[in-house]
């Protein structure tokens, strides 16, 4: 029987922030669920005054408007070099995801 090596201190310490992290993900996407769910009644119940246009049975139902405004509002807060690289790097190892996104912070901005 092969007995595994205790755990030093800074593996423990990188468990843990890895811990924390995950958690703080896992609450803020819990909390943004929450909130854009109560956004899409209340915008399902505004919608709802245009009567004509957006009512259930219609291809204008309350989704293209909220999906169009959705679009808009994370192309207005987001960047294209910013974004791209959280989609590179979600798929990368994290040695290489630190030096993707030092490469994209540190490189010239073009007039």
């Amino acid at each position: 029987e092969e007995e595994e090596e205790p755990l030093s201190l800074q593996d423990d310490l990188e468990w843990v922030q890895n811990f924390w992290k995950t958690f703080d993900d896992i609450i803020f996407i819990s909390l943004f669920t929450q909130l854009g769910m109560v956004f899409r009644l209340a915008a399902a119940k505004w919608f709802s005054v245009f009567d004509n246009t957006f009512r259930p049975d219609s291809a204008l139902f309350v989704n293209l408007p909220l999906n169009c405004l959705a679009c808009w509002v994370l192309g207005f807060l987001g960047d294209g070099p910013s974004l791209m690289s959280t989609v590179e790097t979600r798929f990368t190892p994290q040695d290489l995801q630190q030096a993707i996104q030092d490469e994209v912070w540190n490189a010239p901005i073009s007039p």
